[in-house]
């Protein structure tokens, strides 16, 4: 990979949404050469004055495919995080996303959900346990942060 996409766009529910605004927080502000400007990334989840507006506006299962019809472009990608795989919330955002032409990367557990089909590269942790899958989605994800960063912007 030599170049990163235009956009990156996270999403997660539950306890999901920690992961989703953690991997956004590194790519964002903590880039391997220091001397790098961060990624263009935005964490859906990370405002609660937007979340509660959209929730009531438009119901909680738009919370974030609203945003993505703003703000996603073809090039972004979107960084999808659910336990089940199958949260009418992360899966209206995927289904938003294909239609802007986003790239999609799901992460999830109990085998995917609908998630799994849905999206262009499906992350999944074979484990039942939801804590065990949002570590390892943190885990995951912090190996292909890594990696990104590595190929896009390696050490001088």
């Amino acid at each position: 990979m030599t170049r990163w996409p235009t956009g990156s766009r996270f999403c997660g529910n539950g306890g999901s949404t920690s992961a989703a605004s953690h991997i956004a927080n590194d790519l964002s502000c903590h880039t391997r050469n220091w001397n790098r400007e961060g990624y263009r990334c935005i964490c859906l989840n990370d405002s609660t004055a937007v979340l509660t507006s959209l929730t009531n506006d438009y119901g909680f299962e738009c919370v974030y495919s609203r945003p993505l019809e703003t703000l996603g472009k073809p090039g972004d990608i979107l960084w999808a995080y659910s336990t089940s795989g199958n949260s009418g919330n992360v899966v209206r955002a995927v289904e938003a996303a294909r239609k802007k032409g986003i790239k999609t990367v799901a992460f999830t557990g109990r085998g995917g959900g609908k998630l799994k089909d849905m999206c262009d590269i499906w992350v999944g942790v074979n484990n039942d346990d939801v804590t065990r899958v949002e570590e390892l989605h943190l885990i995951y994800s912090h190996g292909i942060a890594l990696g990104v960063k590595a190929a896009v912007s390696p050490m001088q």
